[in-house]
């Protein structure tokens, strides 16, 4: 994060309590009006390892059960960050640090990624973190400059509304000035 432009402090936070819950995500993404998006960085690797590291079929398949169940269960404790009452966005993050994981989840487990976009969990890997973690800060920068637009152009349109009104009194007093300037002549 550092790295990449993000201070702590301005732009995420560390092991911070989420609210009035006991839950604390390992960096919470800080954007503006006290939302935030958490994210956990946690990861349920041991399953991966010993699967990589067996050339029995029979023991492959129960590490990939096991991986697949781990995983599960992560994701539902990740979901379990989202709190809108609490400042969140309604998703949260779950970082796979290893790309070539992040490809197998992908590749032989796609009904994982489909549970985790149901329970509005989004994968990440160290490639895309980054990238999903600017989107976010820049579309929630986005949404909120076009939201405050909406109030100035609002009071604009209030501004032309009382500006038309001033011209036209300006425009009644100009005429009354000028027929006040010919009596005068006239006088």
């Amino acid at each position: 994060l550092r790295s990449n432009g993000l201070v702590e402090g301005v732009h995420y936070l560390k092991q911070k309590q989420l609210g009035e819950t006991t839950l604390r995500p390992d960096i919470l993404l800080l954007l503006p009006n006290k939302k935030q998006v958490p994210i956990d960085v946690k990861f349920p690797y041991s399953e991966m390892q010993k699967l990589s590291l067996t050339d029995s079929k029979v023991q492959q398949k129960v590490h990939l059960k096991q991986f697949e169940i781990d995983l599960k269960n992560k994701i539902k404790k990740v979901a379990d960050y989202i709190d809108v009452g609490n400042g969140t966005l309604d998703y949260a993050i779950m970082f796979v640090p290893n790309e070539a994981v992040f490809s197998f989840i992908n590749q032989q487990l796609p009904e994982i990624v489909d549970m985790a976009v149901g329970k509005r969990v989004l994968l990440v890997s160290p490639f895309t973190f980054l990238i999903v973690a600017r989107t976010i800060l820049e579309s929630y920068r986005h949404f909120m400059i076009a939201d405050k637009l909406r109030e100035v152009v609002v009071h604009i349109d209030d501004f032309v509304v009382e500006w038309e009104k001033l011209r036209g009194s300006f425009e009644k007093y100009g005429k009354t000035l000028d027929v006040l300037q010919r009596d005068y002549q006239a006088v």
